[in-house]
This record gives C-alpha cells, sequence and structure tokens, in this order.
C-alpha cells in the first residue's frame, strides 16, 4: 500500500490533520514492514524528514536533464502531489523555475485532486494545450506516476531507482530507466 498517497488524500479531503497525515503515513507505513513506532516517534521522524527536504539539491546531470528537456521539447512541467506551500517552497528552493513555467506546474494540493488519478494528468495537459498522446511522463512512482500517466493516455518513463526486476502490475511502461544518467542518455 502506499501509505502516503492515503494519508495525503485524507488529509486533502479535511478528514485528519496535517500533524496526523504524519504519523498514519510513517506509523503504518513502517507496521507494514514490521516495525512498531509510537506516534509520538513519527512525528520526530515527519520533522527530520521535513528538515533533510530544506537540503535537497539538484544533481549535475539533473541540471543536464533539465537543459535537456528545455531545448527539446515545447514544454516542460511538474505534476506533483503535495500541498501547495511545501510543494512550491521545494520548487523554488531547487531553482527549477529555471526550466519551468509556473503555469506547468500541477500540484494536487491546489486542484484537490492526487495522482494516480488522471484528473490531475489532464489538468497538465490543459495547461500545456496539448493531448495525451503528445505528453510524456517520467517518474519514479510505478504506481502514481505510471500507472496515472496511462491512464490518461500518456508515454511513460519509470525511473526504477529500487531496481525491482518485475513490474509491479499489469501497466508496461514504455521505457524504464534506473537512474538519472540513463535517463539523460
Amino acid at each position: 500500500k502506499n501509505r502516503s498517497i492515503e494519508a495525503l488524500a485524507q488529509m486533502q479531503s479535511g478528514r485528519i490533520t496535517p500533524s496526523e497525515m504524519h504519523v498514519h503515513r510513517y506509523k503504518l507505513g513502517l507496521a507494514d514492514i514490521g516495525i512498531s513506532i509510537s506516534a509520538e516517534e513519527a512525528l520526530r521522524f515527519s520533522a527530520l524528514y521535513s528538515r533533510e527536504q530544506e537540503e535537497l539539491k539538484l544533481t549535475d546531470t539533473m541540471r543536464s536533464i533539465l537543459e535537456c528537456c528545455k531545448n527539446r521539447f515545447e514544454k516542460t512541467g511538474i505534476i506533483t502531489n503535495g500541498s501547495a506551500r511545501h510543494q512550491r517552497g521545494k520548487i523554488a528552493g531547487l531553482g527549477l523555475e529555471k526550466w519551468i513555467s509556473p503555469e506547468l506546474i500541477i500540484i494536487s494540493g491546489e486542484h484537490d485532486v492526487l495522482k494516480p488519478s488522471p484528473q490531475i494528468f489532464a489538468l497538465a495537459g490543459l495547461a500545456a494545450g496539448t493531448t495525451p498522446e503528445k505528453m510524456i511522463m517520467v517518474g519514479d512512482s510505478y504506481e502514481v506516476d505510471v500507472c496515472g500517466a496511462a491512464g490518461f493516455g500518456m508515454k511513460t518513463v519509470w525511473m526504477n531507482r529500487n531496481e525491482e526486476k518485475d513490474i509491479p502490475g499489469a501497466i508496461i511502461p514504455d521505457h524504464v530507466v534506473h537512474g538519472e544518467e540513463e535517463l539523460l542518455e
């Protein structure tokens, strides 16, 4: 189960608070693999995770990928799940506005729809003024990115960072890469 998506959906619908979302996400997610933590430990873990996200930096390879996209494609965008404030903070901190126009940044918290729902991919298509068959989704979550985009009719590239040996579902990505260097190629 994707506990992050499950918890985010509950928070965005108003059924749980942001604090409860963090507890749910980490406590249940770790329980799925046999690790038991308290609500307090889940909140501490969440706080540490948030602090570490403030230290995110683009790799040189990712900068090259973004330059390549900017030069080769008509438009490049972002489709992401999360709160608008949090995601926009990360986007600004990474300097992504150099490569991506603000109108092509689709954040679930601003639209009350989460990936993998085809609706969020449709919003990206409307923002870009294009059709699904002309769009390509690159994502590292098979369930959220690949299945969602394919459900909308987009081409898909799965960044299989964990090098899973088998595709975990019935939807076959158009391409599979295992890291940034392979994506750049």
